[in-house]
C-alpha cells in the first residue's frame, strides 16, 4: 500500500490527502498549557503549508473543574444531569444496536460508560472543543476548510 503524502508541494491549488483547497486552510490545535511537549511536537510535525492559518487554543483543564462544573471562555459548563442510564436503558441500547445490524459493545463496557455521571475530564474536553467550534464558526473567508486537532 502506497502512502499518500499529507502535503504534496502543489500550491495552486493546494492538494492535501485528496482534498483540493482553493482557499485558506484554518487549523486549530487544542492543547493543555501544562503539556508543552505535545504543542512542540505538533509544531514540528505539522507541515508548513502555504495559505494555512495555524493557531493553538489553550484547552480547559479538568483540574479547574469543580463538582458544579467549569467556567471557560466566558461560558459555564455544568455536568449533564441525567446522563447516567439505568440498567434497563443500557439493555435497550444494546438491543437497538443489534436492530441496526451492529455488534454492540459488551454490557459491562456499556454500563461503564453510560451508567455513570460525566467526569471533569469530559466536561473540560467538551468546553475546549466548544471554544474551537466558536473560533471555526467565526472564520469569515468563504471556502475555508477548518480542521480542529488535539495535541
Amino acid at each position: 500500500m502506497s502512502e499518500v503524502p499529507l502535503y504534496s508541494g502543489d500550491t495552486t491549488p493546494c492538494r492535501m490527502a485528496g482534498v483540493t483547497l482553493h482557499q485558506k486552510l484554518v487549523v486549530r490545535v487544542i492543547n493543555l498549557a501544562r503539556r508543552r511537549d505535545r504543542r512542540e511536537w505538533m509544531q514540528t510535525t505539522l507541515p508548513s503549508i502555504p495559505d494555512t492559518d495555524l493557531a493553538f487554543i489553550e484547552a480547559a483543564d479538568a483540574r479547574a473543574c469543580s463538582p458544579d462544573g467549569l467556567r471557560y471562555c466566558g461560558v459555564d459548563f455544568t455536568p449533564a444531569a441525567g446522563w447516567a442510564l439505568s440498567p434497563e436503558e443500557i439493555e435497550a441500547l444494546s438491543v437497538r444496536w443489534v436492530a441496526m445490524g451492529l455488534t454492540p459493545p459488551n454490557e459491562r463496557d456499556l454500563a461503564e460508560f453510560y451508567g455513570r455521571a460525566v467526569n471533569s475530564g469530559e466536561t473540560a474536553c467538551f468546553a475546549s472543543h466548544h471554544a474551537a467550534w466558536v473560533e471555526a464558526a467565526a472564520v469569515e473567508e468563504e471556502g475555508s476548510l477548518v480542521v480542529i486537532l488535539e495535541a
